[in-house]
């Protein structure tokens, strides 16, 4: 069974303290019609975090041991004669996949193996990693 863990943004913005650094919080999602909230394991301490940077662990890591959440970008190694490439992680109608180029890769999580996935960045700290040469 997969492991459900999600992260998301802190919003500093929320505490009116701007010396504070954005940083992910990782735990339970709590969702309500006005905000999205991550709730610490170890601490049960509540953050209330940016909605659109909500993303959750796709319950496989990369070939360094990392979490891979959604919004992470990680490169795909070479594979015979095919280069290396980043790809955008997505969560949608049920199942995880890579987006390249705007397109998906469907089935993405099944159909490479995890000694050729890397987390590189992800959309919210590195978008550029996602330009297309």
């Amino acid at each position: 069974m997969r492991e459900i863990l999600f992260r998301g943004l802190f919003d500093k913005s929320k505490l009116g303290n701007d010396d504070l650094k954005e940083c992910f919080i990782y735990g339970d999602l709590i969702q309500t019609s006005h905000e999205s909230i991550i709730r610490e394991r170890d601490t049960n301490i509540e953050w209330i975090v940016h909605k659109d940077s909500v993303g959750q662990y796709t319950g496989l890591n990369d070939k360094n041991g990392k979490k891979i959440f959604e919004g992470d970008i990680v490169e795909i190694g070479k594979l015979g004669a095919i280069p290396a490439f980043s790809v955008k992680i997505c969560f949608k109608n049920g199942y995880f996949y890579g987006e390249y180029a705007n397109t998906p890769i469907i089935y993405f999580m099944e159909n490479y193996s995890s000694n050729l996935i890397e987390v590189i960045g992800n959309i919210h700290d590195n978008p550029e990693l996602l330009d297309v040469k």
